[in-house]
């Protein structure tokens, strides 16, 4: 049984709240996938060229790494809020089209998902630090996107 695009979107959308660059680098890595069982180019979608998404696995493990440093602005902070909401949207639409769905209303979804999940994994994640290592939070963090992503997509 297919899952519902729109669901995809929304779990994706959360995944870029949490890590902008994990949420384009599974999208990529699972629309690849299903051109290849659909036999399908990735002309009408960019997000599913293997060489993208091969770049973008690379900038989601540099991602996972430099989110450890201190001296990374808050997720919040306007300008990764926006480059949050983009790689959301971005995701979101791209699997709506896909998948036969309005790309627009993916990317509205993808986005606002993303910017939810920003915000609430901020502070969950401040909270937690009160209580644990901030590492250890942030590795947590780390799996629950990669794996949370993957079986939305997945499954």
């Amino acid at each position: 049984m297919r899952s519902n695009p729109i669901v995809k979107a929304i779990g994706i959308g959360i995944v870029a709240g949490m890590r902008t660059f994990s949420a384009p680098a599974l999208t990529s890595r699972y629309l690849v996938r299903q051109n290849r069982h659909a036999s399908q180019s990735s002309a009408s979608n960019p997000m599913a060229s293997s060489w993208l998404g091969g770049i973008l696995t690379l900038a989601a493990a540099g991602e996972l790494v430099a989110d450890k440093l201190p001296s990374i602005p808050s997720r919040i902070s306007p300008p990764l809020l926006t480059g949050r909401f983009l790689s959301g949207a971005i995701c979101g639409a791209s699997i709506c089209h896909a998948e036969g769905e309005r790309a627009d209303v993916g990317a509205i979804i993808g986005g606002l998902s993303a910017i939810a999940s920003a915000y609430i994994t901020y502070y969950a994640r401040r909270k937690l630090s009160e209580h644990l290592p901030d590492t250890v939070v942030a590795v947590t963090e780390d799996a629950l996107a990669v794996i949370g992503g993957s079986q939305i997509l997945y499954r």
